[in-house]
């Protein structure tokens, strides 16, 4: 094999979601004599967009409307120019249009070595919520034929793309999401944040970090503040930017709850915000795989409540690494909650085993090895 390779990652843009992260600590940890990366992507800008710069060149195949209006056709013709000139050795798609547009065009310059990631059920489902049939016999089509390897962060997603979408199941990679263990780990609260936050001692704490979009259960999580006494409501801090984030603070305003929820969006390092937490909800309905934020709030030593799905029971346990609930009952969550306060031994046990959890399955440098080999999988003769 050859003694490096240049590798072209396809990302929609630099939000701070789970995607997003993960191709950060992909750059930043890859193997810079085996791998050039470089990026493609459809708006070039965004939280994360300044320290993706930093790692790699930026390449922009911007969108006015549709992936393929007059505008999109364009782009797309730029783009299947770019690989025969540049020749790239791995193409590398990731989540939603940047699938459907990337995988398009290696098909249309016969690019070789690609590698789509796939971290939600269906490859339309996740950034199209009102897909026309023919979009999604598309994509269905792009991920059954293009890619020599397709990559998925949940094994129940693997499963679901062999039996729905009809792809051949050794063709399919399951990376786990994986973290800084040293970062995200136990520690004391940051008095600092502590202070600036208003947080009181005798004040229960509950987090959700995650992009405000309806599908994630923020508004869940105000209804399941409304089911405590104002005396004994605990703090809701709020890390995460969004299309909802606006019409999200109006609703609190709405319920009167100001005064119990942080609101704090994008966070670029929160690290000392899952410490600050004695319980991390995540009530999400969202068709996606294993959730970045809840890896790194167990790595954190942190209770963790979550949704009763098939995807985050193939990651974590009832009773033993979270407790689960029904996302559309916020009386299940505040029951939840009040379990956790109630229970030291259980909360201890969540802790313990969650961090132990993500120390066994969750590496970040697992993560990064697998995704390595996944890519020379992809230029092995086999594949090809």
């Amino acid at each position: 094999m050859k003694a490096s390779y240049k590798i072209l990652l396809f990302v929609g843009d630099f939000g701070g979601g789970g995607t997003q992260r993960y191709v950060l600590r992909l750059l930043e940890r890859m193997d810079r004599r085996r791998f050039e990366p470089t990026i493609a992507c459809f708006v070039p800008e965004g939280p994360l967009h300044a320290a993706t710069a930093r790692l790699a060149k930026v390449v922009p195949f911007p969108l006015r409307g549709h992936l393929f209006d007059s505008s999109g056709l364009a782009a797309l013709l730029r783009f299947v120019r770019m690989l025969r000139a540049e020749r790239f050795d791995i193409v590398h798609t990731l989540s939603d249009r940047a699938n459907v547009f990337g995988l398009l065009g290696c098909m249309l310059a016969r690019q070789r070595g690609v590698v789509a990631s796939q971290r939600s059920f269906d490859p339309i489902t996740d950034g199209f919520t009102r897909a026309h049939p023919l979009l999604i016999s598309l994509s269905r089509f792009l991920f059954r034929r293009v890619p020599d390897r397709i990559t998925v962060n949940n094994a129940v997603i693997a499963d679901h793309l062999q039996r729905v979408v009809g792809i051949r199941r050794e063709r399919i990679r399951v990376i786990e999401n994986g973290v800084d263990t040293d970062t995200f780990a136990p520690r004391p609260r940051d008095q600092r944040l502590v202070a600036e936050l208003g947080l009181r001692p005798d004040q229960a704490t509950v987090g959700i970090v995650a992009r405000i979009a309806p599908r994630k259960g923020h508004v869940t999580m105000l209804a399941a503040l409304e089911q405590f006494a104002p005396a004994e409501r605990p703090v809701l801090i709020t890390a995460g930017d969004g299309p909802f984030r606006a019409d999200f603070e109006v609703e609190v305003r709405r319920r009167a709850l100001d005064h119990w929820v942080r609101p704090l969006g994008f966070v670029a390092e929160p690290a000392s915000l899952y410490n600050l937490l004695d319980a991390f909800c995540l009530p999400t309905t969202f068709a996606e795989g294993t959730p970045t934020a809840l890896i790194e709030a167990l790595a954190s030593g942190v209770a963790s409540i979550v949704s009763d799905l098939p995807q985050l029971r193939s990651t974590v346990e009832d009773g033993v690494t979270a407790l689960f609930v029904h996302p559309h009952r916020p009386d299940e969550i505040a029951g939840a909650v009040r379990r956790l306060s109630a229970d030291r031994e259980l909360r201890d046990r969540l802790q313990r085993m969650g961090r132990e959890l993500v120390l066994r399955r969750h590496s970040l440098e697992t993560m990064i090895q697998q995704s390595e080999a996944a890519y020379e999988e992809a230029l092995s003769p086999a594949a090809l």
